[in-house]
């Protein structure tokens, strides 16, 4: 089989790689759209190139007629490992989506048992948090889950930031983004790095309309400053207020707005490209060797 069929897991590698340098000099909320196509692509394109790999096994069939065996196939070895990074990522893909959709889930149930004022929603806990809980369509409806715990850590000035980040959350469908980054990961372990750039890049995103928002950078660094002092660890599932890459932000904060630049952008679309057009060379090279037993 040609060697095309191992180019994705290159270009995963590649992506991962350049997934943090990328982050830090794009605009927010166009790099985490433009990672997160990058990570899907790398992650559906890897699994193919495994499905093709896995499914030279056949060769190895003993009960299988002569006529449905494939004349040159992968060695044995590097079909069972393809075979086996399938399943892995099969079964990682599934338990993830699970434990994030049961986490959304019973965010929403303690939302909806709360009497919310529009869409917030204030939990009697000490410990300082905020998430934005995500409506069951893209950019629609969703609640702000705040405790009392944060409430008091913030001034007025600090909470209006801080629910506008949330909201920022809501209406720029960044849990969505989110799933889909992790779902990208869960397939491909070398992913992993790019979740992480696109999770900072949808927290840098809100903290950015935040700032706008209250007209003040400073403000917002300062709200998000106090809010990770006062509170430790982040839920697993939405994005959250106090989470994530908290001093990178504040650093990012206390700089110029970041501009959109077209060249990391012109490369992940050439990195992405070059893994598609592999597997669709790896394909087509699978269909001509299996169509040569017929002849």
């Amino acid at each position: 089989m040609s060697y095309c069929v191992y180019v994705p897991l290159l270009v995963c590698g590649l992506l991962a790689a350049a997934s943090r340098p990328v982050a830090a000099r794009v605009s927010p909320a166009a790099g985490a759209w433009m990672l997160t196509g990058a990570g899907l692509a790398g992650a559906v394109t890897s699994a193919w190139a495994s499905l093709l790999l896995a499914a030279t096994l056949l060769d190895d069939v003993p009960w299988l007629p002569d006529r449905l065996r494939l004349l040159d196939p992968v060695p044995a070895p590097v079909a069972v490992a393809a075979a086996a990074v399938l399943g892995g990522g099969g079964y990682r893909l599934a338990r993830s989506s699970w434990l994030a959709a049961a986490t959304v889930r019973r965010l929403r149930r303690l939302c909806r048992a709360a009497t919310p004022a529009g869409n917030l929603v204030v939990a009697d806990w000490d410990r300082p948090q905020a998430v934005a809980v995500p409506g069951r369509l893209p950019r629609r409806s969703g609640y702000i889950l705040v405790t009392a715990g944060m409430l008091r850590v913030l001034d007025h000035s600090e909470r209006r930031a801080m629910l506008a980040h949330e909201q920022a959350h809501l209406d720029g469908g960044h849990h969505w983004l989110c799933v889909l980054a992790g779902a990208a990961a869960a397939v491909n372990p070398l992913l992993v790095p790019l979740r992480s750039a696109v999770r900072y890049l949808v927290e840098r995103a809100a903290d950015e309309t935040a700032a706008a928002a209250v007209a003040s950078r400073r403000l917002t660094a300062r709200s998000l400053a106090r809010a990770a002092l006062a509170g430790h660890g982040r839920p697993a599932g939405p994005p959250a207020f106090d989470q994530h890459c908290v001093l990178r932000r504040v650093e990012a904060l206390r700089r110029h707005p970041p501009r959109q630049r077209a060249l990391p952008a012109l490369l992940l679309l050439a990195v992405a490209g070059a893994g598609l057009l592999s597997t669709a060379d790896a394909t087509s090279d699978f269909i001509r060797l299996a169509l040569r037993q017929f002849h």
